[in-house]
């Protein structure tokens, strides 16, 4: 069974209530930043995960607004997407709400555990201007880079510390990048050639 650690309490606590009961992940991003970005990446993975092990998941986006530059830049990452919650339909019974949350908004958000994720630092000479947030730049300002790269830049970190992003980081990130590809392929050779 998936644990998660509910930063509102400290304490793990299952992620699913009942195995192939529907749970229902809300990810809380407020403005079009990095940051954001991060909390829907780890959204994603705890969706994945969760589906993984054989539990529906049932996945919403908070914001204060619609905002198709994070869904863009979402999908240039491979993240799924996610409902705009103003868009559905209340009252899917019993579904227990996970929160995936920046670590400064723990306070914010409905019942349920929380998943509190750490700020975006985009450091200056990575390019972009700094979003009304203070997350970073917008979001079409992190486009250009590498999807993969930056995906393991932001998850190179623990979800509790912040996220460094600046030239030098983004380029260990692609090299990373290169060289797991490189490895895949070399394991789908190794595969073919046993």
């Amino acid at each position: 069974m998936l644990r998660i650690l509910d930063a509102r309490t400290g304490e793990s606590v299952p992620a699913a209530p009942a195995r192939r009961g529907l749970t229902r992940i809300e990810a809380h991003a407020y403005g079009p930043d990095p940051t954001a970005l991060r909390v829907l990446l780890t959204a994603d993975l705890l969706v994945r995960a969760l589906e993984l092990g054989g539990t529906p998941v049932w996945t919403s986006l908070t914001a204060p607004r619609d905002q198709p530059e994070l869904r863009t830049a979402g999908a240039r990452l491979a993240i799924r997407p996610f409902e705009f919650s103003r868009d559905l339909a209340s009252g899917l019974g019993e579904a227990q709400a996970l929160h995936v949350v920046r670590r400064d908004s723990v306070e914010t958000v409905g019942e349920g555990p929380v998943v509190a994720v750490a700020e975006v630092e985009w450091v200056p000479g990575a390019g972009g201007e700094p979003a009304g947030g203070g997350g970073g730049p917008a979001v079409p300002t992190v486009l250009p880079y590498d999807p993969s790269a930056l995906r393991l830049a932001l998850l190179g970190v623990p979800r509790g510390e912040t996220a460094r992003l600046d030239p030098a980081t983004l380029e260990e990130a692609a090299r990373a990048a290169q060289a797991l590809r490189g490895a895949h392929r070399l394991l789908g050779v190794q595969r073919r050639a046993g």
